[in-house]
């Protein structure tokens, strides 16, 4: 009997070694993360209050306010094939940071918002995207993305290209619009941007020789979309929010609209 009690308890150390030690160091990684999330989430919101801005306390008003010509992250609830891969969202996007500030003479809203998405079976995981948006004057619509030229990679002995996802869902969203009115391409440097205007008179004056110099000088932090549609200006970047960029950021959105001669909303 004694020897039968030593096993099962034997068994029962054995068992929490080897369950509860993994699951003690998956707590402090999770908790880790979390610090460090909060920490990058109170930087962003300290950036913005020293030059001025506020941070929304009401987060269900964070939504961006252009939404309504850009859903955030719509692509993920559009029908795809198996070639795109499968993904599910297991509900809306929700906005774990919103912030307004005046820069100039117009006013920005900055949104930060994530979906958990699962991909067959496989564990969630968060895709995160943030906006940039103001309101503006009346200007004919244009977007402005960037293209993300195909990796060649070699599967069986085989070329093929790779496609960055991001070249398939901005390139997409530059085609598209809420509106009625149809979006037509319009010239840009080969492999570096793609455009679309509702008005191509409007984009032939607007994107001078100069704006293409500023476009390619500033790509690198450039948002991954910018768009003029109905009244409201946004600029998407899809990476979570980082504090030590944020400002430089809007304030190259601000000087984008300046170059264009896009006026301030009323």
């Amino acid at each position: 009997m004694q020897t039968i009690t030593q096993a099962l308890l034997s068994l029962a150390g054995g068992t929490t070694v080897i369950f509860g030690v993994p699951a003690y160091f998956i707590h402090r990684w999770t908790q880790k993360e979390k610090r460090a999330e909060q920490a990058r989430l109170d930087a962003s919101r300290s950036a913005v209050e020293q030059i001025g801005g506020s941070a929304l306390t009401e987060l269900e008003n964070g939504r961006p306010r252009s939404a309504q010509r850009r859903k955030p992250l719509g692509e993920l609830y559009k029908p795809k094939t198996i070639r795109e891969g499968m993904t599910f969202p297991g509900k809306p996007p929700t906005v774990d940071l919103a912030m307004d500030v005046l820069r100039g003479r117009r006013q920005f809203r900055v949104s930060e918002y994530y979906a958990s998405v699962r991909a067959g079976s496989n564990s969630p995981r968060r895709v995160f995207e943030y906006t940039i948006e103001t309101r503006t004057g009346p200007v004919s619509g244009m977007k402005i993305a960037k293209a993300y030229p195909p990796d060649l990679v070699r599967i069986f002995g085989r070329t093929r290209d790779l496609r960055d996802h991001r070249h398939r869902v901005f390139g997409a969203e530059a085609r598209s619009s809420p509106s009625v009115g149809r979006w037509e391409q319009f010239p840009l440097p080969d492999n570096e941007f793609t455009g679309y205007t509702s008005d191509p008179a409007f984009a032939a004056q607007a994107i001078t020789p100069d704006i293409v110099d500023w476009l390619r000088g500033n790509r690198d932090q450039l948002p991954d979309l910018v768009g003029l549609d109905h009244g409201w200006c946004y600029a998407v970047y899809r990476r979570e929010l980082d504090p030590e960029t944020l400002v430089a950021e809007i304030d190259l959105i601000a000087e984008f609209l300046d170059r264009l001669g896009v006026p301030v909303a009323g």
